[in-house]
């Protein structure tokens, strides 16, 4: 199996953090900003054209995203891009979720249900979807340890032993849980920890006859955006 993990497009609270360096002002689940939008087409251009050098074989296969507005809308580009649907797989969000800041708290919100967001992404699937009202658990980074590694059980459960081509639109922090999950080391603060940029791709490799042999290809690849688009 080979999986590609992408962070989503830059998003709206992404873009208010790097101008201001702050929370304020923030989204609990932001679509994709102006730069973010830009950005997902040269990533649904890249998949289309399948021209990366470091790529040849490249066939994606199965195409998941996590349940939040913009992963979805990244993964949509990508899907067009290589003639698939995205499927929503919920143990792929972020870290930190869905919260508004109030009395300078961040409190959890519950989440769009899935009426609302087939209304407003009808050309995804959410067959695995399965909350009426709301999907956001409440959990800290201090926590996700184990949905992590239920995410990466599911992934070896689903593809391990394949030949299949898995992409993944997912999140920065989570991006640095699974990679530990990958390579059986521990991430979070004072340990390590794994960087990746809008909508740059990580490809790991995972031998096919021997699930925890893996091979990181390639983290954080940019190939496919112009400098001044890279955030």
């Amino acid at each position: 199996m080979k999986l590609y993990f992408i962070r989503h497009a830059q998003s709206g609270n992404n873009a208010i953090f790097d101008a201001t360096g702050t929370e304020h002002g923030r989204s609990e689940d932001p679509e994709l900003s102006g730069l973010g939008l830009e950005q997902a087409e040269y990533l649904g251009q890249y998949f289309a054209n399948n021209t990366d050098p470091l790529e040849k074989n490249q066939r994606i296969t199965h195409l998941y995203c996590s349940t939040m507005t913009r992963a979805i809308q990244t993964a949509l580009e990508v899907g067009q891009g290589i003639g698939l649907t995205p499927i929503i797989w919920e143990d792929w969000h972020e870290i930190g979720g869905i919260w508004l800041e109030q009395n300078g708290k961040q409190v959890g919100q519950a989440g769009k249900n899935r009426t609302q967001l087939e209304a407003r992404f009808p050309s995804i699937d959410f067959s695995q979807y399965k909350h009426d009202t709301g999907w956001w658990s409440r959990e800290t980074e201090n926590n996700c340890t184990p949905r992590a590694t239920r995410a990466w059980a599911g992934l070896l459960e689903r593809h391990g032993g394949t030949k299949d081509q898995v992409a993944i639109v997912s999140h920065g922090h989570f991006y640095a849980h699974i990679m530990g999950q990958a390579l059986g080391i521990e991430v979070g603060t004072g340990k390590s920890w794994f960087t990746l940029n809008n909508t740059a791709i990580t490809r790991i490799d995972l031998c096919e006859n021997d699930h925890n042999s893996t091979e990181i290809h390639y983290a954080n690849r940019l190939v496919h955006l112009p400098l001044e688009k890279i955030s």
